[in-house]
């Protein structure tokens, strides 16, 4: 059995990327060129898991303002026969790491007010309601845009015995 393997992303996955996005997001998904120009720009914060030889079950993307330390975790998505098994808590913790070694303090995201499978996940990651997006994303497309005081949740992530102490410290950067 070959283990996942969290890892940049490359051009060679971009196709893959994609259509997981359009199979999490359907008509709300990026477009494919969102995802060419994110790997060119934003390379650094854009992360896939891996299994079998190559074969993408999951992705995360993130931004970081250097001027005010904020982060953004663009997009996020976990293969639907994959959900469920750990790999979206591992995705996050993966990223929150890069993003505090990079000199970021606070990580927003947007979720939809439907998800409750990503909200609980996130707010067990320490990240908090900051407020009600009406339409965000267009009309009828609402988000809660939640927010995370990094450090803190670095400080909790590294204290044993806390419930993530493990992931976190076998999912260095």
């Amino acid at each position: 059995m070959t283990l996942p393997t969290i890892r940049k992303a490359e051009s060679n996955d971009l196709k893959q990327i994609f259509e997981l996005e359009v199979a999490l997001f359907g008509k709300d998904s990026y477009p494919y060129f969102f995802f060419c120009q994110a790997l060119d720009a934003l390379g650094d914060l854009f992360f896939v898991i891996e299994i079998k030889k190559s074969k993408i079950i999951a992705y995360a993307l993130a931004s970081l303002e250097k001027q005010r330390n904020d982060a953004w975790v663009l997009s996020l998505g976990v293969h639907p026969d994959n959900q469920k098994e750990g790999f979206g808590k591992s995705l996050v913790i993966y990223l929150l790491k890069n993003l505090y070694e990079m000199g970021a303090t606070f990580v927003y995201l947007h979720v939809s007010p439907d998800n409750a499978a990503a909200r609980n996940l996130y707010k067990k990651m320490g990240f908090f309601v900051s407020r009600y997006e009406k339409d965000y994303f267009g009309l009828n497309h609402d988000r809660l845009i939640m927010k995370a005081d990094l450090i803190k949740v670095i400080e909790k992530m590294e204290k044993p015995n806390n419930a993530y102490s493990r992931d976190f410290a076998s999912l260095s950067p």
